[in-house]
């Protein structure tokens, strides 16, 4: 059974161009890999945030959409998404937010105590920190042994290339029938169910070497250091998709601070056609394939109502410059080179590398409070909250 590989991405809506660059650049450290447009509407700005090379599995990625009314937090949506650092990084990046002024909350720990499926449990779970960007989306960092030996990237100031977010750890999604979701990430992707914790179950890929000839061998990108876990080799990166039951929440609205899609890996060409084919199999109609220059894209809209994307591994960011110069300069694919002054013109103009942080300029505003207070209303009968 053809597999994915895990997230290879998350993207999501933002706010002001320049803000989003000085934040995800300045404050988190990420790279930008690369400073495209939304290949949908040439008239905004893509921007791709990752590690050193922009593995798959490390990215964040983001349309500035200005001024635009702020999104809602909800069903139908991955309400949050986790970025993996190295367990012995956190105080790091505890003391770089308080010096930042970075409002975030406590340490938590998280599934140390779950529920596990009947194959146990790949390890004591994880310490997490919430917090938001200035746009309001919700963020946070997950400690996670994996990661330790991946490296760090060199170029972020301040930050010590050991400390270096290494890319994603995973996403929570909120929907109204967990069970449909869960069922479709097992049956449709081949991910393993690994633990309950209250009204979260988790989901891991899993990419077993005798699944397909060509899932995932030791030496693939992101693949974890040594190669085992629980017998099977398993991404380092992006593994992780947790979904809340969060029925009787709001239905989630796109907008700035949302997450717009997720990303999962597909190796190449041939195992993004042969999961194509089970998510239509299953009923759910997908788009055609998309070339997105450094990979190719599939969409469809899954059971609970997020959109997912299918994205190959390949041909990668390098394709159109140098891996020592990503981000330097706007990159168009080759359709839209001949538009390239009118489109330059429509963008805000944005100073990269981006000023340096400044204690304070990065507290994020949202409706966090309105969702925590819904959540403490609404508690089932067992007494395990609905929401965070």
């Amino acid at each position: 059974m053809t597999r994915v590989l895990g997230l290879h991405h998350v993207t999501a809506i933002g706010g002001d161009a320049q803000r989003l660059l000085d934040f995800h650049t300045g404050v988190l450290g990420l790279r930008l890999v690369k400073r495209t447009v939304n290949f949908d509407d040439p008239t905004g700005y893509h921007f791709y945030f990752g590690d050193a090379t922009g593995a798959p599995g490390a990215l964040l990625t983001l349309f500035p959409w200005g001024d635009a009314p702020r999104g809602r937090v909800g069903t139908g949506q991955a309400a949050v998404t986790a970025l993996s650092i190295p367990p012995a990084s956190l105080g790091f990046w505890l003391d770089r937010f308080a010096a930042l002024g970075v409002r975030h909350e406590l340490p938590a720990r998280r599934f140390r105590d779950a529920e596990r499926d009947a194959r146990g449990a790949d390890d004591g779970g994880e310490t997490v920190v919430a917090f938001e960007d200035p746009d309001g989306l919700r963020l946070e960092l997950a400690t996670d042994p994996r990661v330790a030996a991946l490296p760090g990237w060199e170029g972020a100031p301040g930050i010590p290339a050991e400390h270096a977010i290494r890319g994603l750890f995973g996403v929570t999604l909120w929907v109204e029938d967990a069970d449909a979701a869960g069922t479709f990430l097992a049956d449709a992707f081949g991910m393993r169910r690994a633990a309950t914790e209250g009204a979260v179950t988790r989901w891991v890929a899993d990419a077993a070497p005798d699944a397909a000839p060509d899932d995932a061998p030791n030496d693939a990108p992101n693949a974890a250091p040594g190669g085992a876990l629980d017998a099977e080799v398993a991404p380092a990166l992006g593994r992780v998709v947790d979904v809340r039951d969060a029925r009787g929440f709001w239905t989630g609205a796109m907008g700035v601070g949302a997450v717009h899609h997720v990303a999962f890996r597909a190796r190449d060409g041939e195992a993004q056609a042969a999961l194509k084919r089970r998510v239509m199999e299953a009923g759910i109609p997908t788009t055609p394939v998309r070339d997105r220059h450094y990979f190719a894209s599939v969409y469809f809209r899954a059971p609970g109502g997020v959109l997912y994307e299918l994205a190959t591994d390949g041909p990668g960011f390098a394709v159109d410059e140098p891996l020592d110069a990503l981000g330097a300069a706007l990159r168009l694919p080759p359709a839209f080179e001949g538009e390239r002054a009118a489109i330059e013109r429509a963008l805000p103009p944005v100073t990269y590398p981006p000023r340096p942080p400044a204690a304070g300029a990065h507290v994020a505003t949202s409706a966090a409070a309105s969702a925590a207070a819904f959540a403490g209303a609404h508690a089932d009968a067992a007494g395990a909250e609905v929401l965070p």
